[in-house]
């Protein structure tokens, strides 16, 4: 998914116009704290990584700002971690991008469909 981001420039831009918004009100105010870098984009790619039962009472959901081999080890860990080879079925829901079946079976998760 692609998440939107405070750029360097914006975030540069919106102290301008609160100092500027200070210096009108003509009240001393104490000094703004140091300014953070922004982003170099305005928006950034994250993969998200979903675990849940059937009922969807139990969720766990994990993302990274990585590729696709840093998502693949994501499934991967989180699998174990979860002891999905112990589920009665275990069926993958994606939405269709070719990296993610690969590293489904680079990972050798223990799938017994994925659609």
């Amino acid at each position: 998914m692609m998440v939107p981001l405070v750029t360097d420039a914006e975030k540069r831009k919106r102290r301008a116009t609160i100092k500027h918004k200070r210096k009108l009100r003509g009240k001393k105010a104490k000094p703004l704290p140091p300014l953070r870098p922004g982003a170099d984009q305005a928006f950034k790619e994250f993969k998200l990584v979903v675990y849940y039962d059937d009922t969807r009472r139990h969720r766990l959901v994990e993302g990274t700002q990585g590729d696709h081999a840093a998502a693949g080890r994501l499934m991967r860990r989180q699998a174990v971690r979860l002891r999905l080879d112990l589920a009665d079925e275990k069926i993958g829901i994606v939405d269709g991008a070719p990296w993610i079946r690969k590293q489904v079976a680079r990972q050798n998760l223990p799938l017994d469909a994925l659609g």
